[in-house]
């Protein structure tokens, strides 16, 4: 058996492509046989790692132990598990230690506690924020992957049944903050007020993310009914189909001969996602710029009809806009050595310009040439304004 920790993270470091490669392949059996060959196997060391609980043996079958599996699953935030009830005893806990704080008189002891309210504390927003990510994900895999709709439908109203167990279990770790509030404030721990602002800020986070996963399953699980009833009626239509009865036993083509419904209905159409393999081919370019040359049309510029403008509306303007030729700015600049707010600030142009109007200038040679310029992650500061350190491409 293992006596120390220090043994059991030297055990798990000297067999960690083991572990490693029993980790990645955790969702199929893996036999004896199958690793005998891996260079990284010792099977001497076989019986000392299931012995001590590192690995488990199921018949033929080499897996991590159950216990570690977990550990490693949570640790990663990768699983599947949805489990609320450590939750609720961590605020058990939490109320708990409380409760002994105040009791208690001896300083040391207080501190123990005092020590503990901030572990349970770190450990309530950090697990609350696991669990919501999981269930989050594990709503939408059920949804897309699962192909029984019976299983489907139970599995997201288990989901449900989750989401309100966070959602209480949110409302009673808020309860323990408000009533003992006073007491915890008076403690006067820098730590322990940040460790509370944080967990306030985790629960109201969590209360958005809670509401939009509950009209997600509502939407899911109406979606599932619906289309498990659908697809019983497909079944069973099919049955009848391969038994040579659909014609024979029903009036179906009666009732298509005479129904026309189908005719009025909208064309129905069926987007996919394309894949980023795709996109980034020669062809999925082509692709692309058709779609923006039709965009471009689509959102062709009416002009309004002619008006006829007085003759009033000219006398009353003094001097026109000097049109910025934004090009020769930017041949200029290619040619300074300069990075391209310097120049802007001290180009000579034929109009005074103000600061904010050459930061404008600056900011439009940018986006209009931002294809054909270097930008820099590094930034300038001019009279503590920061800005992009840019340069001829």
């Amino acid at each position: 058996m293992l006596n120390s920790l220090e043994q059991f993270i030297n055990d798990l470091y000297f067999n960690k492509k083991l572990i490693s490669y029993l980790f990645e392949n955790r969702k199929i059996n893996i036999s004896q046989e199958n690793i005998a060959d891996l260079p990284f196997f010792e099977s001497n060391k076989l019986d000392y790692l299931i012995e001590n609980s590192i690995l488990g043996q199921n018949a033929d079958n080499i897996s991590i132990d159950i216990n570690l599996l977990e550990f490693f699953e949570d640790f990663l935030n990768i699983s599947e598990q949805i489990n609320t009830a450590y939750i609720s005893d961590t605020v058990k806990d939490l109320e708990s230690n409380i409760i002994f704080f105040i009791e208690e008189t001896r300083e040391k002891e207080k501190e123990n506690y005092l020590s503990k309210i901030k572990r349970y504390l770190k450990g309530i927003s950090r697990n609350i924020k696991k669990e919501i990510i999981a269930l989050k994900r594990n709503t939408d895999l059920v949804y897309k992957t699962e192909q029984n709709f019976n299983i489907k439908k139970i599995k997201l109203e288990d989901y449900k049944q989750k989401r309100n167990d966070i959602i209480d279990l949110r409302i009673s770790i808020g309860n323990i903050l408000d009533s003992k509030r006073i007491i915890l404030e008076s403690i006067g721990d820098i730590e322990l007020n940040s460790i509370i602002l944080n967990v306030h800020k985790i629960l109201e986070e969590s209360f958005t993310y809670l509401i939009e996963i509950q009209q997600e399953l509502i939407e899911y699980i109406n979606k599932a009914q619906i289309y498990g009833e659908i697809f019983r009626k497909v079944q069973k239509l099919k049955y009848l189909k391969d038994h040579q009865e659909i014609k024979y036993k029903t009036n179906i083509t009666k009732v298509i001969a005479i129904e026309h419904a189908l005719i009025l209905q909208p064309r129905r159409t069926f987007f996919y996602k394309i894949s980023n393999a795709f996109l980034q081919s020669d062809e999925g370019f082509g692709v692309i710029k058709k779609l923006v040359k039709k965009n471009k049309q689509k959102n062709k510029v009416i002009l309004p009809s002619k008006v006829i403008i007085s003759d009033d509306y000219f006398d009353q303007l003094e001097e026109l806009e000097e049109i910025i030729d934004l090009n020769a700015i930017k041949n200029a600049f290619y040619i300074s050595g300069q990075d391209l707010f310097n120049f802007v600030m001290n180009f000579n142009l034929q109009k005074t310009f103000t600061f904010d109007e050459r930061v404008t200038i600056f900011c439009k040679i940018i986006s209009e040439y931002e294809d054909e310029l270097i930008i820099k992650d590094d930034l300038g500061i001019h009279n503590k304004l920061n800005y992009a350190l840019v340069y001829p491409g």
